[in-house]
């Protein structure tokens, strides 16, 4: 078997936990290790076939990624040799409006690292011992080396690192369909239009069922389908094109504002390296992936089986992490179990009260005597039902209300924004 990595250095970690692509070259059919079944279920793209495809693949992809870096940076010294950081930025400038800043095609350093001269050289080499001409392969590292000589006189040059384009495979609506939208909206009388259907549809709302828990099962595993990564943290930067990496940096930067850096939690819970955690909606393992350095163990639970799939999956090399599917208001773990539980993201989606409340008495019931709980709920103006995003909205009152008629003790309410209500639980 023969299997090429398509690694980048500085994110290799990452790629090969999750990798772009995986490619398996053999000469015949084979019985896959189970740890190559794992690491191939991760993969976006996947093609098996002979040792000689999978290696012009992995030559294919060096070869292209150095041929982009060669014509930008010709290009760019063509404009103007950047002998000031002004003349670096007007051929940025340039190179980024055409381009859009996406991989190796920004105007900077020359190709480097081990794969991409190793790889042009050996196929250039390899080409001609077979008598064939390689006049563009020839070019690229030729214009690689002239560029250089830049790089060494002006020291200005910035050194581009990239990533797969994995939220190529994550897309939501289109950008044109959006636009169409956008338009569509601004028409003076389709506002006026919504405006006055507004009251008139919020109180019909209030005879409509809110479905059942296997609906709201239904619904999370449909988004789980669609776009794993958006719907477990909806609030970030990147929208419907968030990848790998943003997943883990928002988790680490969310854990720590919420967690590590609250001062509620810090007050509350001491020695927190021996102290067993749980988080209600764990999404793809975003946050838990953090709060598992931070716990003696934690826990975890999702609506959705395909969600917590992909959390299998991320998290397998931590052992300290236990994750198990819940019908919806029920946490399945024992009475007294958990120092801390912590929820985000995840109330906000209830379609009703009688969620949050059953939620409520199920946390009075496993966290121990003195232990804390911090979950958000929505707060702030009432959204329609079939919006995606629809969960109750309920005022700092009707929460803290809801808590102490489970049981629990309201420490504390916060609101973040016009859209989520924190509260911190004691038993």
């Amino acid at each position: 078997m023969y299997l090429p990595e398509f690694l980048h250095e500085l994110y290799a970690v990452e790629e090969c936990l999750n990798p772009f692509y995986f490619i398996v070259g053999s000469r015949q059919e084979i019985t896959y290790p189970s740890f190559l079944k794992d690491w191939e279920s991760r993969a976006c793209k996947v093609l098996r076939g002979t040792p000689e495809e999978a290696s012009h693949l992995k030559y294919l992809s060096n070869i292209w990624n150095a041929m982009c870096i060669a014509f930008v940076n010709e290009f760019g010294d063509s404009i103007a040799l950047p002998k000031t950081e002004a003349e670096r930025k007007k051929i940025e400038r340039l190179m980024n409006f055409f381009f859009e800043k996406k991989s190796y095609l920004r105007y900077g350093q020359t190709f480097g690292g081990h794969c991409l001269p190793k790889d042009t050289r050996a196929f250039m080499a390899a080409k001609g011992a077979e008598g064939q001409e390689t006049p563009i392969l020839r070019a690229i590292y030729r214009s690689n080396q002239l560029h250089q000589k830049v790089v060494d006189t002006y020291h200005t040059l910035p050194q581009w690192f990239s990533a797969w384009d994995y939220r190529a495979y994550r897309r939501g609506f289109s950008s044109v369909f959006k636009r169409l939208w956008r338009s569509f909206n601004k028409i003076k009388l389709v506002q006026n239009t919504r405006h006055w259907l507004k009251t008139k549809i919020l109180f019909f709302e209030k005879f409509i069922s809110n479905g059942s828990l296997l609906d709201l099962k239904k619904k999370w595993n449909k988004f789980a389908q669609e776009n794993q990564y958006f719907y477990s943290n909806p609030e970030t930067k990147s929208g419907r094109k968030v990848d790998e990496f943003e997943i883990k940096e928002t988790g680490v930067a969310d854990y720590e504002r919420y967690i590590v850096n609250d001062p509620v939690v810090k007050e509350n819970l001491n020695n927190v390296q021996d102290k067993i955690a749980l988080e209600i909606g764990v999404g793809v393992g975003r946050m838990t992936e953090s709060m598992a350095g931070y716990f003696k163990q934690v826990y975890g639970i999702d609506i959705s089986p395909l969600m917590l799939e992909t959390a299998h999956k991320r998290l397998a090399g931590l052992s300290n992490i236990v994750l198990s599917e819940t019908v919806g208001n029920i946490i399945p773990y024992s009475d007294e179990q958990f120092n801390f539980i912590f929820s985000y993201l995840v109330f906000k989606h209830f379609p009703d009260a009688r969620l949050i409340k059953d939620y409520f008495s199920e946390i009075r019931r496993t966290l121990r005597s003195g232990g804390l709980a911090k979950v958000q709920v929505r707060t702030g103006p009432t959204l329609h039902f079939w919006q995606w995003f629809y969960g109750v909205s309920l005022t700092p009152e009707e929460a803290k209300n809801l808590a102490e008629n489970s049981g629990l003790v309201v420490i504390k309410t916060e609101i973040e924004n016009k859209k989520s209500l924190w509260l911190w639980l004691k038993k």
